[in-house]
């Protein structure tokens, strides 16, 4: 008897909503290059909200810092994405409270 590998990722920025910065976006990228083809992933956020979208506070910082820093904050976001898509899990969101922006 086989069963399906269930992987739960937790956003764990309560105090922020769940906002994604460059650093959770990171480690959300690297669980999803762990997961296997066809495996399940149920995405939730800890805490009142899901997630507030990015944080407004990374945003500032690379913008107010200029040069590179703004395009590498859209890498980071983009990493995450293509690592959820590489990934070719099924993810399921618990969506519970806000759910806004890249959330």
């Amino acid at each position: 008897m086989t069963s399906d590998p269930v992987t739960t990722i937790t956003l764990d920025r309560p105090e922020q909503r769940n906002a994604v910065d460059r650093s959770l976006a990171g480690r959300l990228a690297e669980r999803f290059d762990a997961v296997a083809q066809g495996d399940v992933v149920v995405l939730r956020g800890a805490g009142a909200a899901f997630c507030a979208g990015w944080d407004l506070t990374d945003i500032t910082a690379a913008v107010t810092a200029g040069g590179d820093e703004p395009a590498l904050l859209l890498e980071s976001g983009r990493r995450l994405l293509d690592a959820i898509d590489r990934s070719g899990a099924v993810v399921v969101a618990v969506v519970d409270g806000l759910a806004l922006g890249f959330g």
